[in-house]
């Protein structure tokens, strides 16, 4: 079994693998917490690779066992009433019109006021314009509401992890940055705020749907922002050598 953990001496090949499992990872999550769900996106949340990705991000092991089993069990039943019931917490919970009890964005929890269009929400939007983003319902939606954040890490990863499988001789100044926006988004981000996000839900309703995602979401996160704190300096480290005459 892989550890959530990735040193120097792991190879291309198993850090590529990481780097793939995050990325599906982040699209299962980005998905669970952006959008209605519907029997096609539960459905998907069983096949083969997000199955794969548990594993291999070490999401089905030691104290996480009871809420990886509880997410996937939950989502077992795709029968049309299930979705439904599904459907209105996410509407209740996410989008109103009564008061949310666990407002989806960054800035509601980084701030006293609790108010959206914070400095966080800047700050997001410029880390996502480095990698040449614009989130598609911009200005729509808040920049940092937790879906876009989790599409942004999606994004950094999955170009990390065909930058490595794509070639033997890696671009380390594409890898360094690539790896600066994961590890802003991950501890500057998404970490600062996630764990409140996910208390606010297990207070509602703590073996809920959506509390037990969430609770799966922080530890996701934390397993990422390590892995983003050992590569960066790996990956800056080669590309200033590159840099060298």
């Amino acid at each position: 079994m892989h550890t959530t953990s990735t040193h120097c001496t792991c190879t291309p090949s198993d850090l590529a693998e990481q780097l793939s499992a995050q990325a599906v990872l982040a699209r299962t999550f980005q998905s669970v917490f952006g959008v209605e769900p519907t029997a096609a996106q539960l459905a998907a949340l069983h096949s083969p690779a997000v199955e794969a990705a548990f594993r291999m991000m070490s999401l089905d092991e030691g104290d996480t066992t009871a809420d990886a089993h509880a997410f996937l069990a939950r989502t077992a039943d795709r029968r049309d009433e299930a979705v439904e019931r599904l459907k209105m917490e996410y509407t209740r919970l996410f989008i109103g019109p009564a008061r949310l009890p666990a407002p989806p964005w960054e800035s509601v929890y980084r701030g006293e006021d609790r108010l959206l269009l914070q400095n966080s929400t800047l700050e997001v939007r410029a880390l996502y314009r480095s990698q040449g983003a614009l989130p598609a319902r911009y200005p729509a939606v808040a920049d940092d509401h937790v879906a876009l954040e989790l599409a942004f890490l999606y994004l950094v990863s999955s170009r990390a992890q065909e930058t490595i499988a794509n070639g033997a001789r890696a671009d380390y100044p594409a890898l360094s940055s690539l790896a600066i926006g994961m590890d802003r988004i991950v501890n500057e981000h998404l970490l600062t705020w996630l764990p409140r996000f996910s208390r606010a839900l297990s207070c509602d309703a703590p073996q809920g749907y959506y509390a037990v995602c969430a609770r799966l979401l922080v530890r996701f996160a934390r397993a990422c922002g390590s892995l983003a704190k050992e590569v960066r300096p790996q990956w800056e480290g080669r590309a200033r050598e590159m840099a060298k005459p």
